[in-house]
């Protein structure tokens, strides 16, 4: 009995010590929003798997979901504000210049792969410099004309989709996004199956996920998750990101001419 009773002993000492212990937090959680389907959906495609990319490298066990705004887009951002694990949202896409979409995450700390015409808030964070504000980011792919005042224009100018449905144009696209170089677009494309080869938003996102696998360290909640973003610093592939009263501080300002599909930068 004397065995017994120091074996139920020490077996109720492990399961005390088991209950004091502290519950282990999950990992952080984000969401993608962009398109996946339809016309725009080569910008999901672009900026998922460098975004994914840029948390693994920053060390960080964020976890990404990616949410497609092809359709509904504001009751597809409603349901990200509904889930309370998700901390930060990434957003690409021109279904972010409708107000209601970011509006339906009321007030989720968001980082916008770009500027896309979207609404300004204490919550959103643009990557991008406040002065190219007034350039078109962007246009209906399928009735836009150009005419010799209007040849540049920013994110949606980027797409390979506007290419091919302005075959006769040869505009300037204005951005804060570096092609990726050979390096780091082989890095992205080998992360995934199917994986188009990365144009400029990729860039973006790779650093964004560096910057929030940064931010989000210990973080719990999204009231915390803004104050970091708001506050956080970073190093990536485009330099130094940090945000200054929600525009890129210090923001890059690059030129690329438009030939086909290619990207040339302008100097």
């Amino acid at each position: 009995m004397g065995a017994r009773r120091i074996v139920l002993a020490a077996l109720a000492a492990v399961l005390l010590l088991a209950a004091c212990a502290p519950a282990r937090q999950p990992p952080p959680r984000v969401a993608l929003l962009a398109p996946f389907e339809g016309r725009y959906r080569e910008i999901g495609y672009d900026v998922l798997y460098a975004l994914r990319l840029g948390l693994a490298d920053s060390g960080s066990d964020v976890i990404v979901n990616a949410v497609d705004i092809s359709r509904e887009a504001d009751l597809r951002a409603s349901a990200v504000a509904s889930d309370p694990a998700i901390l930060a949202v990434i957003a690409a896409g021109p279904q972010l210049a409708d107000t209601a979409v970011l509006g339906a995450l009321h007030g989720i700390p968001t980082i916008v792969l770009g500027d896309w015409d979207a609404p300004h808030d204490p919550a959103i964070f643009f990557m991008a410099p406040s002065q190219t504000s007034t350039i078109p980011a962007v246009v209906a792919l399928d009735t836009y004309h150009w005419d010799d005042d209007d040849a540049r224009g920013g994110d949606v100018f980027a797409l390979r989709e506007f290419a091919r449905l302005n075959p006769n144009a040869d505009p300037e696209v204005i951005i804060s996004a570096a092609l990726p170089d050979e390096a780091l677009s082989q890095r992205i494309q080998a992360s995934g199956l199917f994986v188009p080869e990365p144009r400029l938003h990729a860039s973006l996102a790779y650093d964004a996920g560096l910057f929030l696998g940064g931010a989000l360290t210990g973080v719990h909640t999204r009231t915390d998750a803004l104050d970091a973003v708001s506050r956080h610093e970073t190093t990536g592939y485009n330099g130094t990101l940090a945000f200054d009263h929600g525009w890129w501080r210090d923001a890059p300002i690059r030129r690329y001419q438009i030939s086909g599909e290619m990207l040339t930068p302008v100097d």
